[in-house]
C-alpha cells in the first residue's frame, strides 16, 4: 500500500484517525434521525476508506451497518 513510502501512508493514517470520530458522529446521528440513505452513504464511505488501509474488522462492521441501512433496517 501507497508504493511502499512509510511516510505517506502514516499520513493517510494519521487523516483517517483524525476523521474517524467525525464520522462515527454523523453515523449516529444518521441512524438516530431514521435516514437510512445517509447512514448507508456513511458507512459505505468507512468502509472503503478501511478497506484501503487493510482495516479489516472495521470494513466488516461498516459493510454490516451498509447492508442493514441498505435493507432499511
Amino acid at each position: 500500500r501507497c508504493g511502499g513510502d512509510p511516510d505517506l501512508l502514516n499520513e493517510i493514517v494519521q487523516i483517517y484517525r483524525d476523521s474517524w470520530q467525525e464520522s462515527l458522529g454523523e453515523l449516529k446521528a444518521a441512524l438516530v434521525a431514521g435516514s437510512a440513505s445517509d447512514a448507508r452513504r456513511i458507512a459505505h464511505t468507512m468502509k472503503g476508506t478501511a478497506d484501503t488501509l487493510g482495516g479489516l474488522r472495521v470494513h466488516a462492521l461498516a459493510s454490516g451497518i451498509e447492508t442493514l441501512a441498505a435493507s432499511g433496517k
